[in-house]
């Protein structure tokens, strides 16, 4: 389970910052860099980023035991809440951030980030749970 958690973190990592980069680099070619939106979509990428994976690590601890309704709910308050609670307090507090579109990067990045996580996490479960069938199975042969 561990390597599969491992794997997970590592795909939805370089997913949201490949899409990072090749926004960055639109963002370049266009001459947008100065009016902050490399900074702002940036800004979004790493929340989205964080509580998908946050989101992530709390399904892989959970999924397996006793307690995974209460670990789903977690990590959809992750996954959800705190993207939008962070940019919402953002955008109302610098105003720089709110003129670069950072709510707009931030609906961007986490769409792709809850997809992503979304499949992984079903990954995971699944994994998790063929792994308790097939222990389930071999002490069932030992009887």
């Amino acid at each position: 389970m561990r390597g599969r958690t491992i794997l997970s973190l590592a795909i939805l990592t370089a997913t949201v910052w490949a899409v990072w980069s090749g926004l960055a680099a639109w963002q370049y070619a266009s001459g947008r860099p100065g009016s902050g939106t490399v900074v702002a979509s940036f800004i979004a990428a790493v929340l989205c980023w964080a509580s998908a994976s946050a989101a992530l690590l709390i399904t892989a601890a959970t999924s397996a035991g006793a307690n995974g309704l209460t670990g789903l709910m977690l990590a959809i308050f992750c996954r959800t809440g705190l993207p939008l609670i962070a940019a919402v307090a953002l955008h109302v507090s610098v105003e720089a951030l709110a003129a670069a579109g950072l709510f707009g990067y931030v609906l961007l990045f986490y769409l792709i980030a809850l997809a992503v996580e979304t499949a992984l996490s079903v990954w995971l479960i699944h994994g998790s749970a063929a792994g308790r069938a097939s222990s389930l199975q071999a002490l069932r042969r030992r009887k």
